[in-house]
């Protein structure tokens, strides 16, 4: 993740370097639309596969694994097409309407038409990278992220300076990074894996049966499909965070100059995105590892997780604080030469190490939420301290005490703090482990229910065998809560 927001940050880098400050605005503005409408959906609808796959591998269910991604990867190309469609067609028309400046929404439009390749190189990427992480495997997105940071900077040279594209090249190179981060990712999943087992040849079994070929009548069924939606819309609420960060950046286009308040304000976003993402790691991995230990009844386990995660978020919190204070007043003239882009920056750094802090530990939080299959509670405390409390008191700031775009990052730096400080209660207070472990198991067993009524048998015997013998180990273990 961590890399593919730093691809974000090369791009504007080169477009606004190379470019008119109007075109690193409508980049600029064109790659807010895409975490809006795209990135920031598809995150959350793919964040489904984590919470049911990640508990049933866990419990040794380990078929549904690929079942749930073939269904996420339905659900996520449907809905990237449909959005491709509308970029390819009226984006430029879609941001005009909406009050933009003219010249701005010209260049964003010709970003959104050819960004529309890596729209769907996106979509794919989030389906592959849920289904490995959901057994525990790291290593090819980490790898996969690093290769197309490596190439995006060498596409956006030829593309941008090079061939003087300008932000269609941007927006090219950013495409084919993001498809070579899909590459890497299928790679390891279909050809590497085969070519180089595991040399614990139980896990390397384990990890086999989690993709038991294509199952499209499973992916497709009703019962399938409700059970998927019924976490992945709460998923994508969830993401509402995300909107309201990128919603400032929007906002700024209706300051006074919006054109130097979009291009420090998209400077902030990035960079706000970027550090975020370094702690998504942590995320990601008390995510995993908690939803094992809950499929396999483990429910201490499970809780000393999230206090190490915890623990290890806080070190990455103050690291990051302490680096955008140290770097804020040098950090713009990567991206500008603009002198009042420069200064505004430098100013909203300040504001930025401050929501750093906060914004680190909410990436933990989300985690240990979805892997609880709380999605639903955790939208419904996004809802209040950004859409609320945080845009109203960003506008006010903004526009009614005319502090401009450092009312709009002030009013982000609220509902961050709110956010965080309501998720740390529920997970310290309201969350009984031992409960969450039945909860886990209850959703495999109606998952398990509504595959018998289809006539769904598992095409693995070796399958069948594990998933017996785990089944009446844990009934031994936890007979009294079933």
């Amino acid at each position: 993740m961590t890399m593919n927001t730093l691809r974000d940050l090369v791009t504007l880098v080169f477009v606004g370097r190379a470019r008119a400050t109007v075109e690193l605005a409508g980049a600029a503005l064109a790659m807010t639309t895409i975490n809006i409408a795209c990135k920031s959906v598809l995150v959350g609808l793919a964040s489904a596969v984590n919470t049911l796959a990640g508990t049933a591998y866990g419990l040794g269910a380990y078929e549904r694994v690929g079942e749930t991604t073939q269904r996420a990867l339905l659900v996520t190309t449907t809905y990237a097409a449909l959005t491709c469609a509308v970029f390819a067609t009226r984006g430029e028309e879609f941001l005009a309407a909406t009050g933009q400046d003219a010249g701005v929404s010209r260049e964003a439009g010709r970003f959104l038409r050819a960004a529309t390749p890596g729209v769907l190189c996106y979509a794919w990427t989030q389906c592959t990278m849920t289904y490995l992480h959901s057994q525990g495997i790291t290593r090819p997105q980490a790898l996969g992220g690093v290769l197309a940071a490596i190439a995006h900077p060498i596409l956006c040279y030829y593309f941008v300076w090079r061939w003087e594209i300008g932000v269609i090249g941007a927006a090219l190179a950013w495409s084919a990074s993001s498809a070579v981060c899909l590459a890497t990712q299928v790679a390891y999943a279909t050809v590497w894996r085969r070519m180089f087992r595991e040399r614990d040849e139980a896990l390397a079994l384990k990890r086999d049966m989690c993709w038991p070929g294509w199952q499209l009548r499973r992916a497709i069924s009703t019962e399938g499909l409700r059970e998927y939606f019924a976490l992945a819309l709460p998923g994508v609420a969830m993401k509402m965070e995300w909107w309201a960060s990128e919603m400032t950046v929007v906002m700024a286009g209706y300051l006074p100059n919006p054109e130097i308040a979009l291009s420090a304000l998209s400077i902030y976003g990035s960079t706000n995105a970027f550090v975020f993402d370094a702690s998504i790691g942590l995320g990601v991995a008390s995510l995993t590892r908690v939803t094992h230990e809950l499929g396999a009844g483990n429910a201490k386990r499970a809780r000393r997780a999230v206090a190490v995660s915890f623990q290890l978020i806080a070190c990455v919190g103050v690291i990051a604080s302490v680096g955008i204070i140290v770097a804020r007043k040098d950090w713009a003239n990567l991206f500008t030469s603009r002198e009042e882009v420069r200064e505004l920056v430098s100013e909203l750094m300040i504001a930025l190490a401050a929501y750093a802090l906060f914004d680190c530990a909410g990436a933990v939080q989300a985690g240990v939420m979805r892997a609880c299959g709380k999605q639903s509670l955790a939208a419904k405390i996004v809802v209040v301290a950004y859409w609320i409390i945080g845009i109203p008191l960003s506008l006010a700031l903004a526009f009614g005490a005319h502090m401009g775009a450092l009312g709009l990052v002030l009013g982000g730096l609220v509902a961050t703090v709110v956010h965080t400080g309501a998720l740390g209660f529920v997970i310290a207070r309201r969350l009984d482990w031992d409960a969450e472990v039945v909860s886990a198991r209850d959703r495999h067993a109606l998952s398990t229910s509504h595959a018998a009524e289809a006539g769904y048998v598992p095409r693995s015997s070796s399958f069948a065998l594990l998933e017996s013998a785990r089944a009446n180990d844990l009934t031994r273990q936890y007979g009294a809560a079933v």
